[in-house]
């Protein structure tokens, strides 16, 4: 099961509840005195119900007032039973570690162990942020190798995508989430496949210092929006941002936040009715470059 709980003011937790319980009526849901709580099966049905309950929210914070997007928190609860043994998306291979796989050429073998942490590898929004990353890692004649970059891993979950990363070349990587099953998860699966250039932390993108050559944010729409800016200004100048996690009918929202922090899209992905999207700051000829004062 996947469990969601929405940060909400005491006066609102009733009208949230009840709208969510119009998407699902049968559906638990648990409203305390500042947040509603559920649990979604983890089945062919759950992306059409995340979309729906992300157009939910942006339905209560428009009819609301509400500025800010309400914090949502999301946890895998069904453990490693809820994933195939095996998922394969594009040239990676996504194993439980007790299953032996044998790679093509230029395949790119994952041994993930989920635990309580989401991120199977098996959600659109995953996919495409691998197909992303991917890319990034191969660019295409004359751009510099990507080999040896610093990259951030923000909401790492399982830690899926800050080990693709490093099986695809990154020198070091900061993976964060502020949920604590999670950061054990993503210490776990370095550890089961080797890998020492992961750093995982348990903390929130406010708290990250630095500067980093590309940015993997896939996480909860509200959550993106609400740290677009942030996350923008912890990318160096000829940085790459890979954001992921959100639904088709909210990209305009988070292209607008994204791209007010300054950010040009470069290219967009989507599948099943999710949406990825890589930017980069906007290109700056010579004589549009800041200039050294006199002084």
């Amino acid at each position: 099961m996947l469990e969601l709980e929405i940060e909400v003011e005491p006066g609102l937790t009733g009208d949230l509840a009840s709208r969510i319980m119009a998407i699902k009526p049968d559906l638990e849901v648990a409203a305390r005195e500042n947040c509603v709580s559920f649990h979604l099966p983890v089945d062919d049905s759950l992306d059409r119900y995340l979309q729906r309950f992300e157009e939910t929210l942006q339905t209560l914070e428009r009819i609301r007032a509400i500025d800010q997007p309400l914090p949502v928190r999301a946890r895998n609860l069904a453990g490693p039973d809820s994933a195939p043994s095996v998922l394969r998306s594009g040239r990676f291979i996504i194993r439980h570690p007790e299953v032996k796989v044998k790679p093509q050429p230029g395949e790119i073998v994952l041994t993930l162990e989920p635990g309580m942490a989401f991120g199977t590898g098996g959600h659109p929004s995953t996919a495409l942020a691998l197909v992303a990353l991917d890319e990034y890692f191969n660019p295409p004649p004359g751009v510099p190798s990507r080999e040896g970059c610093r990259v951030l891993d923000a909401g790492t979950g399982s830690g899926v995508l800050a080990l693709a990363a490093a099986r695809l070349g990154a020198g070091s990587i900061l993976a964060i989430d502020p949920i604590e099953e999670a950061v054990r998860a993503a210490e776990m699966n370095a550890g089961i496949c080797g890998i020492d250039c992961i750093t995982v932390e348990q903390t929130g993108i406010e708290k990250v210092e630095g500067k980093f050559d590309l940015i993997i944010a896939n996480m909860v729409t509200s959550v993106l929006i609400k740290n677009g800016k942030r996350l923008t200004g912890l990318l160096n100048r000829e940085g790459t941002i890979i954001i992921s996690g959100f639904a088709d009918v909210q990209t305009p929202h988070v292209v607008k936040v994204i791209t007010k922090a300054g950010l040009d899209i470069t290219k967009s992905y989507a599948l099943d009715g999710w949406t990825a999207l890589t930017l980069a700051r906007p290109f700056l000829f010579p004589d549009q470059m800041p200039q050294p004062s006199d002084g």
